[in-house]
């Protein structure tokens, strides 16, 4: 178990502090945007944002696009789910595109959440 907790004690030494805004009911148009919703917020979440995803040979993996990322967050972290927002220090806001959880003995360890920038 000790090489699987290094990443929950990276996020925690190296985070940045964010916002999570969950999304607990919403009203969207037909082209699929929010138009309203009720939040709720998670203040003060550390998490590891990665925009370093191209591989070797210069494609992108999952191909992805300018503005988009990985989040990392420990495995407890609620929140993370679909269409929810996170907000970094900087104000930059991204929706959440897909959740991975990586488990270890059937338990979270790390939440990947997949964004695309606001």
């Amino acid at each position: 178990m000790s090489k699987i907790n290094r990443i929950p004690k990276a996020i925690t030494q190296y985070g940045e502090l964010c916002t999570v805004k969950a999304i607990s009911e919403g009203t969207y148009n037909d082209y699929g945007d929010l138009l309203t919703s009720t939040t709720s917020e998670y203040t003060n979440v550390k998490a590891i944002f990665n925009t370093d995803i191209v591989n070797e040979r210069g494609e992108i993996e999952g191909k992805f696009q300018e503005g988009e990322g990985v989040f990392y967050f420990k495995g407890e972290q609620e929140g993370i789910v679909n269409q929810n927002i996170i907000v970094r220090s900087d104000g930059t806001e991204y929706k959440i595109k897909r959740v991975d959880t990586h488990m270890y003995k059937g338990t979270p360890v790390v939440r990947e959440a997949r964004v695309s920038n606001l």
